[in-house]
């Protein structure tokens, strides 16, 4: 498939980042002792359909997220696009205008990769108290994308108090 004009494939990808897909970020735990966790970024889509996963890859970049076979019988492979932080940065603003759902979670995810690249450039003296301070921020966005990310009875954005611990 040939887009005819730019603004219709960023058009065309929020689309199916509102339907298919998920941003967000995710909290892993940290190796480091005064760190204790770290977030990263995503964006992620997953489809049972190869070809279209494929279709993305060629199209937008990005890799293919490890697929997995769902439990059960009858059930068909998942297939999974995903786009890591330096794609995210030149993606997401091109497609945040067109997103519905999923517009406020795009918000967060790019205020923590500004804040994740200012983590990079911190000097030696300063990098223990700051990354401390960024933590505390990117903790909160995480809960915010996390309230809008969960689902109950299908339904978004509504909040969950367990989903926060």
């Amino acid at each position: 498939m040939q887009f005819k004009y730019d603004e219709s494939k960023w058009v065309y990808l929020a689309g199916i980042i509102d339907t298919e897909g998920s941003i967000g970020l995710s909290r892993v735990k940290g190796h480091r002792k005064w760190c204790g966790r770290f977030y990263v970024p995503y964006v992620l889509i997953m489809n049972t359909n190869k070809e279209f996963i494929d279709f993305l890859v060629t199209n937008y970049g990005g890799g293919y997220h490890a697929k997995a076979r769902q439990n059960g019988w009858g059930r068909k492979e998942i297939w999974g696009w995903k786009v890591r932080a330096n794609l995210m940065r030149e993606i997401l603003p091109k497609v945040k205008p067109y997103l519905i759902i999923k517009k406020r979670q795009a918000d967060f995810v790019l205020q923590a990769l500004d804040i994740i690249s200012e983590d990079k450039h911190l000097t030696r003296e300063c990098y223990k108290s700051k990354l401390l301070e960024n933590m505390a921020k990117l903790e909160e966005l995480w809960k915010e994308c996390r309230k809008l990310n969960y689902r109950k009875g299908g339904e978004r954005g509504v909040e969950n108090p367990q989903a926060l611990s």
